[in-house]
């Protein structure tokens, strides 16, 4: 459990279960909210064959994460891929597993952590990275997620974000991608999940 305290009230994240608290109160994850509000397509995949590319991807976070705070490189291809984009685009990571909170009303109603904040002398002002291994980015579930998480910033810290990127790595493939900012899609996804929240709720704290 690791335990944070963002405008007087305390978060505590269950990184093992990936389940959030305010206090005793199971609150939602961005990503619950995107998976209410635009639920992914079937798809015939094997379900070992998904876990296995999910924890592939989460690997690759962690391993760009250690190269941002420690400067470790384990020459892994992906993580090559990923420091050629940065030389390639000039960016500087100036934060990484960014802590944010959705709030309405004062109340912290969701929580979830951003990959990177970054800067660039060829971009004016400060902007959010996420990082996706899937073989086809959902371009349209992608600019949910990723407006949410700028809302969620802009509330929790009151600072602005002037644009998303996605780094987009898998294999020998790497792409700094541009996701459109759109205020009205976070909006009408926060919106949704309020007016669902008290069937939500019962559900989580089971």
């Amino acid at each position: 459990m690791q335990s944070f305290t963002i405008n007087g009230q305390t978060i505590t994240f269950d990184a093992k279960k990936h389940h959030y608290y305010v206090d005793t109160q199971r609150i939602a994850s961005i990503g619950e909210i995107v998976e209410k509000f635009m639920p992914r397509k079937p798809v015939r995949v094997d379900k070992e064959r998904m876990q296995n590319a999910a924890q592939k991807g989460v690997d690759l976070r962690e391993r760009i994460v250690a190269y941002e705070i420690n400067a470790f490189n384990d020459y892994h291809v992906e993580l090559q891929r990923y420091i050629a984009l940065k030389r390639q685009h000039q960016f500087d990571v100036k934060a990484t597993n960014i802590l944010v909170a959705l709030h309405d009303q004062g109340k912290i109603i969701a929580a979830g952590k951003m990959a990177l904040l970054v800067e660039s002398p060829y971009i004016k002002g400060t902007g959010i990275a996420d990082i996706k291994r899937m073989q086809h980015l959902d371009l349209e579930r992608l600019r949910l997620q990723l407006n949410l998480y700028k809302l969620a910033y802009e509330q929790t810290y009151k600072k602005r974000l002037t644009y998303i990127k996605c780094i987009h790595i898998r294999h020998h493939k790497k792409d700094y991608v541009d996701i459109p900012i759109d205020k009205s899609v976070a909006e009408k996804a926060l919106a949704y999940y309020l007016a669902s929240s008290q069937i939500d709720t019962a559900l989580w704290m089971k």
